[in-house]
């Protein structure tokens, strides 16, 4: 297990605790199960990335998982609105950038669609 896959499982553990802390208020339990869904997601999927069989599977698999922490991004940003000042959301929206940042980097360095560009230079 590399670092990047033991800190998206950290970053699902924590949202995994921020939803149990956050699970009295009924009004937010769809979306908390949502952020569940994503935030759980985007690890799970770079992990299939691991084994993919070639560059564009493993490329596409990582595409996922950025977009599945875009979409975790976006539930966090909603209940930092409900609760700014809840001190796991703070957390988590600090590390889901960073992890899109980290994601983002490497879908771009992995893009099958790129590499064919770079690789065939004119003189």
């Amino acid at each position: 297990m590399n670092d990047l896959q033991k800190r998206l499982i950290g970053f699902a553990g924590d949202i995994v605790s921020m939803a149990r802390d956050l699970d009295s208020d009924h009004l937010l339990r769809d979306c908390l199960r949502q952020i569940i869904r994503s935030g759980t997601s985007a690890g799970a999927n770079y992990s299939e990335a691991q084994s993919a069989n070639s560059l564009r599977d493993f490329h596409n698999k990582i595409r996922i998982s950025l977009k599945e922490m875009k979409e975790t991004n976006f539930w966090i940003g909603f209940l930092l609105n409900q609760k700014p000042n809840h001190h796991l959301l703070v957390k988590l929206d600090l590390e889901s950038v960073e992890l899109m940042k980290i994601l983002g980097t490497i879908s771009k360095k992995t893009d099958p669609n790129r590499q064919s560009r770079t690789s065939h230079h004119d003189p």
